[in-house]
């Protein structure tokens, strides 16, 4: 089980880029994606962005396994939309 209290303690606003299709840096952490075929378009990777800095700022306490922001995720999703 995979508790996110490392991010939990994080920068509330850090800064999400987007490095063509196979990298996400978000803050200081550069995260490769190079090995995920299904990415074919920046906006895939920056909406993967956008939902872990939803969760960062809104959900990330600590106390949740990462199922768990997940499904939290797509309910507040289909509750209140991308927008």
């Amino acid at each position: 089980m995979i508790l996110w209290s490392a991010i939990a303690e994080r920068d509330d606003n850090p800064k999400l880029k987007v490095r063509d299709v196979d990298e996400l840096v978000f803050g200081s952490e550069a995260v490769d994606l190079s090995g995920i075929e299904q990415i074919v378009d920046v906006g895939q990777l920056r909406a993967i962005g956008a939902a872990i800095a939803y969760l960062q700022s809104n959900r990330i306490n600590g106390r949740h396994t990462l199922a768990d922001l997940i499904e939290t995720l797509i309910t507040d999703i289909q509750t209140h939309s991308l927008d």
